[in-house]
């Protein structure tokens, strides 16, 4: 979804941590700002417990 100069892409995605062969499994939301064709802010939402429990 866009306006202006703000997106929004939600997503899911999965990885597999190699230390521990633990799967994340997590959706996440990216908020990008672009201003004269350029990022000028990028934030990234995720379940970082769910990362946090995968690498421990």
């Amino acid at each position: 979804m866009s306006q202006g100069d703000r997106v929004v892409a939600l997503g899911a995605l999965a990885s597999r941590v190699l230390r521990t062969g633990k799967l994340i499994e997590s959706e996440f939301c990216f908020d990008v700002t672009v201003e004269k064709g350029e990022i000028i802010r990028f934030r990234l939402f995720e379940d970082s417990f769910a990362v946090a429990q995968a690498v421990t």
